[in-house]
């Protein structure tokens, strides 16, 4: 890490923030969701370090602005697009190319760099050559600077500007990344036009590159939506990572962090795949245990109609309980406002997750305002007091519960007996008011239960209190105490059900319970309103054809192409019209079958403003 008095005063999207950091990475990522700031925000750092005599280089996401073909012409000659540059570079310029480039943050000046700098030519060129098989030649023609490539496996060479634009990006990239003229050097979605493999590649080169400013290497800030682009290795690149929020928060990252914060976050650092990182880009993560809790809540979701990735969230699975406290807490350390659901086994198996449950100032202040208590400890003790004395009277009771408990061994023996004993009363709660000696002790546990989870909820964590989210599935006739092979079986056999059988967010309810009701708390983008589109863009059509009635210039439907106009066409895409009566001025549009509601008829009269009316919803 840098050290370094990083202060920056946050203007729009922000509201005049500051924010502080003493310490940066060599490698920092800026990352969240679109329209976030993070470009608005490197153009602060891009002034704080250039007024710290750290000379600050910015590529923006329009860095080949430039380098695209010379021109192209269609059928008729008509020049659809020209390259600022496709006669070259002229050498009287050279200093208003690096100028131009530098202030526009383009990547203009790459090949003149080049030209200048024989050692980084030399580099860059047996960097590409190895890699893309290229090898990069700049010609002179008439006083100009041509880049040229040459495809050493096709033996052909051709002007630079017909490359892909992949190969013109990591030339330029790794131009930049190499050039001695900056000290830092901040790139906007470094992973444009690049496949992943390359993405990774280009990640090399950076880390090659980055690090003490004062000892020739540089500090480099990477603005990303990929999660290739992370790469994380120890708790210092976690620790430079800034998250930018879509409630414009001030920006949040890892710090102050305890020794024992620090133990249980590197835990994680190796399994932070491609999958997980999705947490940093996502304003609500919902973290779940394995794969088909995942596929389940994705598929019920897309079956209610609303859409998690468009409300910014996304579902990951962890694989299992003991990872989620992890998350959980870098989560926190990250300003994300996660969610979390577990298996009801988690609340006996995670001491970390009744730890977070004691340190909510959230969860002490819910249980005051319920008149319940006042702290999440006392809560959790009077849990467990009636669970241990209920175990102790149905343990040697004849019954399921006594079945099951007497296979259980090993050293967490006791967790064990304590769920099974909340799931035998979920299902078998007749025969434990019919053995039990104090019935009474059930009721008075399976509320104390729901206070615990409820008050979980106020932390963003779900308890399901079934167990386990295949006992909620109809399908599933397994073992209702632990997880068996059947879950796979009975998953696909629920998702067949929904695509299939189920008409109705009603019989979705009906079917799942408690399991939809938290599936109705998790984020969802709003349905996608057509109706409402729909009637701004036919407020216009209905109000020209009235105007045309009422001046007797429509006659019937005939006219309607002539008067409406060149736009007829388009709305003939969507629409028809009949039933027109000029002397009762009245007309109907018939929808056509294209967004998910049917067909629909407007039948439009005189008497009617449509202009400030709902006449589809």
């Amino acid at each position: 890490m840098y050290p370094i008095d990083l202060k920056l005063n946050l203007q729009v999207p922000w509201k005049n923030e500051s924010f502080e950091m003493s310490e940066i990475g060599y490698i920092n990522y800026l990352v969240g969701p679109n329209g976030t700031g993070k470009s608005q925000f490197s153009e602060q750092l891009k002034k704080f370090f250039n007024g710290k005599q750290l000379k600050c280089r910015v590529l923006s996401a329009d860095r080949l602005t430039g380098f695209g073909f010379s021109n192209k012409q269609n059928l008729d000659g008509y020049v659809v697009s020209q390259s600022n540059f496709h006669d070259g570079f002229n050498k009287q310029q050279f200093s208003q190319y690096k100028q131009g480039a530098e202030s526009m943050d383009i990547g203009a000046d790459a090949f003149v760099l080049l030209e200048e700098k024989l050692d980084l030519k030399i580099k860059i060129e047996a960097i590409l050559s190895q890699v893309l098989h290229r090898d990069i030649r700049l010609e002179w023609d008439s006083g100009k600077l041509v880049p040229m490539t040459y495809n050493i496996k096709q033996a052909s060479e051709y002007e630079l500007k017909k490359e892909s634009h992949g190969v013109k990006e990591l030339l330029i990239l790794l131009t930049h990344i190499y050039d001695d003229s900056h000290k830092v050097l901040i790139i906007d979605e470094p992973e444009l036009n690049l496949h992943p493999q390359y993405q990774a590649f280009l990640l090399e080169h950076i880390r090659t590159m980055s690090g003490n400013p004062n000892e020739g290497k540089k500090i480099i800030y990477l603005i990303s939506h990929s999660p290739f682009i992370l790469d994380f290795q120890t708790i210092d690149d976690l620790k430079s990572v800034i998250c930018f929020h879509s409630d414009f928060r001030k920006p949040s990252f890892i710090e102050n962090l305890e020794a024992t914060e620090e133990e249980k976050i590197k835990q994680i650092i190796p399994k932070l795949n491609v999958h997980h990182k999705q947490l940093f880009f996502a304003n609500t993560p919902i973290f779940v245990e394995g794969i088909f809790d995942a596929q389940f809540i994705k598929a019920i979701q897309e079956k209610r109609g609303v859409s998690l990735e468009g409300s910014g969230s996304t579902v990951i699975d962890v694989g299992g309980n003991e990872q989620l406290p992890s998350y959980y807490l870098l989560s926190n350390l990250l300003g994300k406002k996660s969610l979390f659901i577990y298996d009801l086994d988690s609340i006996f198996f995670s001491c970390q997750l009744r730890i977070n449950a004691e340190g909510s100032d959230g969860i002490n202040q819910f249980l005051i305002n319920l008149g319940i208590g006042s702290n999440f400890k006392d809560i959790w003790g009077q849990f467990s007091k009636t669970l241990e004395h209920l175990k102790s009277d149905l343990r040697n009771k004849d019954g399921e519960y006594k079945s099951y408990i007497e296979q259980l061994d090993g050293d967490k023996k006791a967790k064990k007996e304590s769920y099974a004993l909340l799931v035998y009363l979920k299902y078998f709660r007749d025969e434990a008011n019919a053995i039990s000696a104090n019935p009474s002790q059930i009721d008075l546990l399976l509320n104390q239960l729901n206070n615990v989870i409820n008050s979980f909820e106020e932390i963003g964590v779900y308890i399901l209190k079934n167990g386990a989210m295949e006992n909620y599935f109809p399908s599933y006739d397994g073992d209702k105490f632990s997880i068996d092979n059947k879950k796979r079986e009975c998953l696909n056999a629920e998702i067949d059900w929904m695509i299939n059988e189920c008409q109705s967010n009603s019989e979705l309810k009906s079917r799942y319970g408690e399991l939809y009701e938290i599936m109705e708390k998790l984020p969802s983008g709003d349905k996608i309103d057509y109706k409402k589109v729909i009637e701004s863009n036919l407020k216009d059509l209905i109000h020209k054809i009235q105007k045309g009635l009422s001046e007797n210039k429509i006659n019937d439907e005939s006219n309607l192409p002539s008067y409406v106009g060149k736009e007829w066409n388009s709305y003939q895409r969507i629409l028809s019209i009949s039933n027109l009566n000029k002397e009762n001025q009245t007309f109907t549009i018939v929808l056509k079958d294209l967004w998910g509601f049917g067909g629909k008829e407007i039948c439009v009269k005189k008497s009617k403003n449509y202009s400030s009316e709902n006449f589809l919803t």
